[in-house]
């Protein structure tokens, strides 16, 4: 008897087809009861066709109904007991299922948990190791949490906040209404940024850069603020050296060009509206380049660090100082200094006390110090130039050129003085301005000289009797058009500029060139024993290269050095003895021959004089000029003569215009003349025309 797996009764319900029911629903045989009589072919067959089929069903044999009836409560029995067992199998099916799903739940949350965990660790981190200062208040604004670099900037521990107000930090320096403003910002937007001062635990205030947001739960309300700050001290400090070193003089400290123009200006502006004076003085440290070249550039440096302080003290606090490069400062009165003048006099007495005193101040030595301690002293002298405003000028562009013209003027006035700005020596400027621009277009920049010639005047040695004599050699005279008109310059006019431009460099090479070139001329004629007199400057002399340079001419233009007389003036000489006496040796020992110039009009130093080892000193036309009949140009000739002599030096006077002067100097000695009686400057081709090989000696 074939009986279904059915949990809910023991019936047998009719069966459906196969095809109907699904695969998990169709009946299973638990047991087959066969009775006795049933042990027949075709129960063997239904028995065996079950476990063909893989049913592997239990077979009970009943022994008539008794039996049967036991059979069927045993089927009965095992039909149920297998119905729990399955169905409690299905059970633990179920909440393995519910459990594995449960397990694999708990393993994502704990990834879940363990990933924002690793990630609250590495946020931690990241907050205690920012270097901004991190600050949460909670919703009371009392602090819960601050970083490492919070406690580095404030100088607060943790332990020493927590739980308290950030107005424990507050400077005093923002106002309420700062930090209603604030406030507002974070009630309206979220969060505020801004500049904020606060103040440290050692009491020192300091700017920071502050960041505050605020923070809100689920239901909208405020639950921490997020306070982040930088601090700005270094940043202001850096920004703060920018502002300086942008309007100060990085040497001395004091103001630059730029913090002065703007100084200027606003004197300027204060004078228009309150009809006061207002002064700018420029100064200019003599002879500052001397001492840069011989002493060095740390010597240098010092000197000038010392002369802005000595500045600074000599006028009033008030006063602007400036250093506008170089060796040269700059002074502006105004204001207190200038506020009780009287009218333009009494501003210009007033100018005139301060400037006279920054001259006297200059008359004591300044005091050195060097990197190693030790301490030294230097003499500079200073030049003052003066402009008042209203009356010199109304623009700062107007005041700087009328100070600078009077500079230049104290400077040529023999320097170690003031000079006030006038219209008379504004005319002297622009003509040397005119000359210096004049001077630039001739000379070029490629080494092509244009508007330059040379002169020459003849030099004899005087007969007996008569006005002639025999030529022993010529002077290079440099004569110069100006370009602009093509003007005659006097050599008294152009020369001077050029040396203080230092374009006496290139025009001293060519001059040496070109009278190299006709010394050569003259040589190839057969003519032996003819010197060429060309004057050297002093700004050559000094001039690094300078021997070497004219060597260099000299075998381009195939001269030799015998055939060339140096002439330096005595005051180029001693303006820097010891240095030029170097030079001159050098060229001395190059084969170059040395004329001393206008001789007795500077030191007439005879201890350097034997040192030079000049060949031939010149008489100056000044003391020329008062013979015969000046008593004094008489002795004066007479004793340069016998002096020269004596050192075994040859004499030549110069500017030579009359009969008596020249029978004057014949008579006391003087070894070679040369001026307007004899000859006056000349062409090269007039020069060589009156050149014989018999008329030039030694």
């Amino acid at each position: 008897m074939l009986l279904p797996g059915d949990a809910s009764s023991g019936d047998a319900p009719a069966l459906p087809g196969p095809a109907s029911i699904p695969a998990e629903r169709r009946w299973t045989p638990l047991l087959l009861v066969v009775g006795l009589a049933g042990l027949s072919f075709t129960g063997l067959f239904a028995a065996g066709l079950g476990r063909e089929n893989g049913m592997g069903m239990p077979m009970v044999v009943a022994l008539g109904a008794l039996g049967m009836v036991a059979g069927l409560t045993l089927a009965a029995l095992v039909h149920g007991r297998v119905r729990r067992h399955e169905i409690m199998r299905s059970l633990v099916r179920q909440r393995t299922r519910e459990l594995e799903q449960a397990r694999m739940l708990a393993e994502e949350q704990a990834a879940v948990l363990a990933a924002a965990n690793r990630d609250l660790r590495v946020a931690a981190r990241v907050i205690e190791h920012s270097i901004d200062g991190i600050m949460v208040t909670d919703a009371d604004n009392h602090i819960v949490l601050v970083n490492r670099a919070f406690t580095d900037i404030s100088g607060y521990a943790p332990e020493e906040v927590l739980g308290k107000d950030p107005r424990l930090l507050n400077s005093g320096r923002q106002g309420p209404e700062y930090y209603r403003v604030m406030w507002r910002a974070l009630r309206d937007e979220g969060s505020w940024t801004g500049e904020i001062w606060n103040r440290r635990k050692d009491g020192t205030v300091y700017p920071e850069w502050l960041r505050i947001t605020l923070l809100r739960d689920e239901d909208g309300a405020i639950s921490h603020h997020i306070a982040v700050f930088s601090d700005l001290t270094a940043k202001k400090e850096a920004e703060e050296r920018t502002r300086h070193l942008a309007f100060h003089d990085p040497l001395t400290g004091l103001a630059n060009r730029a913090l002065l123009i703007g100084r200027v200006r606003l004197a300027l502006s204060a004078s228009r509206r309150t009809g006061e004076a207002m002064a700018l003085l420029l100064l200019d440290l003599d002879h500052f380049k001397l001492l840069n070249d011989t002493r060095g550039h740390p010597v240098g440096d010092a000197a000038i660090i010392a002369a802005g302080e000595r500045i600074r003290r000599t006028v009033r606090p008030g006063d602007t100082v400036a250093r506008l490069g170089g060796d040269e400062f700059a002074v502006v009165l105004s204001g207190a200094s200038l506020g009780g003048a009287d009218g333009r006099d009494g501003a210009r007495a007033m100018v005139a006390q301060v400037a006279g005193r920054l001259v006297a101040a200059f008359q004591q030595p300044l005091m050195l110090e060097g990197g190693n301690g030790a301490v030294g002293e230097v003499r500079l002298a200073c030049s003052v130039g003066v402009a008042v405003a209203p009356g010199d000028g109304d623009t700062w562009e107007t005041l700087l050129r009328h100070a600078d013209v009077a500079l230049y003027a104290a400077k040529h006035a023999g320097r170690d003085r003031y000079h006030f700005f006038t219209p008379e020596i504004g005319d002297r400027v622009r003509d040397r301005t005119w000359i210096e621009e004049g001077l630039r277009v001739s000379l070029g920049g490629d080494g092509v000289v244009e508007g330059f010639t040379l002169a020459y005047q003849p030099q004899y040695r005087p007969a007996a009797t008569g006005t002639t004599g025999t030529m022993m050699g010529a002077e290079a005279l440099v004569r110069w058009n100006h370009p602009e008109d093509l003007s005659p310059v006097s050599p008294a006019r152009f020369i001077p500029v050029a040396e203080e431009t230092g374009l006496i460099v290139p025009l001293g090479d060519w001059v040496f060139r070109t009278a190299c070139r006709t010394a050569r001329k003259v040589r190839e004629r057969g003519i032996t024993g003819f010197k060429m007199a060309v004057n050297l400057s002093a700004v050559q002399l000094r001039d690094k290269g300078c021997g070497d340079r004219l060597l260099q001419i000299l075998v381009e233009e195939g001269c030799n050095p015998a055939d060339i007389a140096l002439e330096i003036t005595e005051s180029a000489l001693m303006g820097d003895a010891e240095g030029n006496l170097q030079a001159v040796h050098e060229l001395r020992a190059s084969g170059f021959r040395f004329a001393i110039d206008d001789f007795g009009t500077g030191y007439s130093s005879l201890a350097y004089l034997r040192k030079f080892a000049a060949a031939y000193v010149k008489i100056d036309k000044s003391f020329v000029d008062g013979l015969p009949d000046d008593d004094a140009s008489r002795q004066i000739v007479a004793a340069v003569i016998a002096m020269a002599h004596h050192l075994g030096l040859e004499t030549i006077a110069e500017g030579i215009e009359t009969e008596a002067q020249l029978n004057c100097l014949r008579e006391l000695g003087c070894d070679i003349i040369q001026g307007y009686l004899l000859g006056r400057p000349m062409p090269e081709a007039q020069l060589m025309a009156l050149l014989e090989p018999a008329t030039v000696s030694a």
